[in-house]
């Protein structure tokens, strides 16, 4: 046992705790609440667990709201001063034989026995007022040393729950800990279990992952791993890029533009897959350089098709496949090129595209000339459009100074006809052809008839 300084906690959450143990059970706080609470963070919720069953948690209190959330798992939810407060009876787990979910639970008076089924033992700390910590695993010591270690065995830890896999790797992004050796081998070892996982349980966990300060070295370090529900990560694993302006194998370089990425994870996961489809589309010439012809297109493809296996909405995989598709495209930064950018993709998705393709030339071989060249170009295109934006400039049918019934009232054309128009009008200004005025778009209408 280990005390530190006592944990703040919620007047409601102290109150639950209080309300039990008065009532002569055990009861603490555990998990995440109480890893962070030890990492001078404050916590967002409070999980509970304790030595009374579910029967008897709703006995005590038989005043208020319970909710019975997870009765199987022996989870029930108390509703105090209106904030849920979730309570957990010790337990100890029958086997896993789906290696995610339990096969029978089985209740205990024992708090380290309940601690004992726990993943990490950062996350195996209980916590209670006038106790103190209770660490039986050398939780605190593994948080002092920023080490994620699996409690007891990995192996087993991980034949488990196989998200726990997923979970570590997440943790060791996001905390900016490290894998403990054994915990990391275990996690190699058993990482085909990962096929076990739900769709949407892996796409969580690689979403928080990649939203971590340590998501570049996560990548680097256990490729291996996420391959296993990321697949088209393995052919860019040692896949030579033999050109002037190349430094790094595929991998080396995705790694790098995902760590010159700001932390938005779905930016990010486009920075994963932006050359996924190189080695496939790689090809040497007589000289022998390297060439990657047609990859952002099928890249992209690549990545929605992987998007759709992990049940990613369907507005998430359009911004990331845009992305990756138009990544390697090199527009000069002229008005009315960036203009129609804008309209293409919007002003979110064009600040976007700008931040992947900052990122993917930094991963470049920054001595050739024809690099610097385009970072500057890059630097002038986002500044450009940031500006155009500012000033109100026209990109967007809604911009424009008319509107359909303008065109209704003041031209022959009717249906589909009346959006042409306005798309045509809009063309023309981004061209500086016409201005935005109403007057003399609907002159230039007129004097140009619909091609």
């Amino acid at each position: 046992m280990i005390h530190r300084e006592d944990m703040r906690l919620p007047t409601s959450v102290g109150a639950v705790l209080g309300k039990l143990r008065d009532a002569g059970y055990e009861a603490y706080i555990v998990g995440g609440s109480v890893r962070d609470a030890l990492r001078g963070l404050t916590p967002h919720d409070y999980d509970m667990t304790t030595s009374a069953t579910p029967e008897e948690v709703k006995a005590v209190f038989a005043g208020d709201r319970v909710v019975e959330t997870g009765i199987k798992h022996g989870t029930v939810t108390v509703m105090a001063s209106g904030e849920p407060v979730e309570i957990t009876t010790y337990r100890v787990d029958g086997d896993y034989r789906d290696h995610r979910h339990p096969d029978s639970v089985t209740f205990t008076r024992s708090l380290e026995e309940d601690l004992a089924r726990r993943d990490f033992t950062m996350n195996a700390i209980a916590y209670a007022p006038g106790v103190g910590f209770v660490d039986p695993f050398g939780g605190c010591a593994d948080i002092d040393a920023h080490i994620i270690r699996a409690v007891g065995e990995p192996e087993r830890r991980f034949e488990e729950d196989a998200l726990r896999i997923l979970r570590a790797l997440r943790f060791s992004s996001t905390l900016g800990f490290a894998i403990e050796e054994a915990t990391a081998a275990a996690a190699y070892q058993k990482r085909d279990l990962l096929l076990n996982v739900s769709a949407e349980r892996v796409r969580e966990e690689v979403m928080k992952l990649l939203g971590g300060d340590g998501a570049g070295e996560v990548l680097r370090r256990y490729a291996d791993i996420l391959a296993v529900r990321l697949p088209e990560i393995r052919p860019m694993i040692g896949c030579a890029q033999h050109t002037p302006y190349h430094l790094f194998d595929v991998w080396e370089h995705t790694v790098r533009v995902v760590e010159g990425l700001p932390k938005d994870p779905l930016l990010r996961l486009a920075g994963v897959y932006h050359d996924a489809a190189k080695p496939a589309c790689k090809s040497t010439d007589h000289n022998g350089q390297d060439h990657f012809h047609g990859h952002p297109a099928k890249s992209a493809v690549l990545l929605d098709e992987r998007m759709a296996a992990l049940r990613f909405d369907n507005k998430s995989r359009e911004r990331a496949v845009l992305l990756v598709r138009l990544h390697d495209e090199r527009p000069k930064p002229s008005d009315a090129r960036i203009l129609r950018l804008l309209s293409d993709i919007g002003y979110e998705n064009f600040l976007l595209l700008c931040d992947l393709r900052t990122a993917d030339n930094a991963a470049h071989n920054g001595a050739y000339p024809a690099i610097r060249e385009e970072a500057k170009q890059i630097r002038e295109m986002r500044e450009r459009g940031i500006a155009l934006v500012a000033a109100g400039a026209c990109y967007r049918i809604a911009d424009l100074a008319v509107s359909g019934r303008d065109i209704t009232d003041a031209t022959p054309y009717r249906g589909h006809e009346i959006g042409d128009a306005l798309h045509y009008l809009l063309s023309a200004v981004m061209d500086s052809t016409v201005k935005n005025e109403r007057e003399p778009l609907l002159a230039y209408l007129a004097a140009h008839p619909l091609p």
